[in-house]
């Protein structure tokens, strides 16, 4: 069952680093070959882990952009809707 906790883990970390990484998919397609695991408990685990680390990289992400990013950039940015 550790086996899952680490897809989890690496859905999850691949999603929250923001600079160029593997998709999550590569990693579960390894795991799921290396580890011979059940491809249905693969799927749930690591879309889980990959949702969780794309909502937490969302909620992340503007607080660095407002320290890296220029007052005056910021305000000539044209509005998003």
């Amino acid at each position: 069952m550790w086996i899952y906790l680490a897809v989890f883990l690496a859905a999850l970390a691949v999603d929250l680093i923001p600079v160029i990484a593997p998709p999550a998919w590569t990693l579960m397609v390894f795991f799921l070959v290396k580890f011979q695991l059940n491809p249905w408990a693969v799927l749930v685990v690591g879309v889980s882990g990959s949702t969780l680390g794309r909502y937490l990289f969302s909620l992340y992400v503007p607080q660095i952009a407002h320290l890296l990013i220029k007052p005056r950039k910021r305000r000539l940015a044209p509005a998003t809707c």
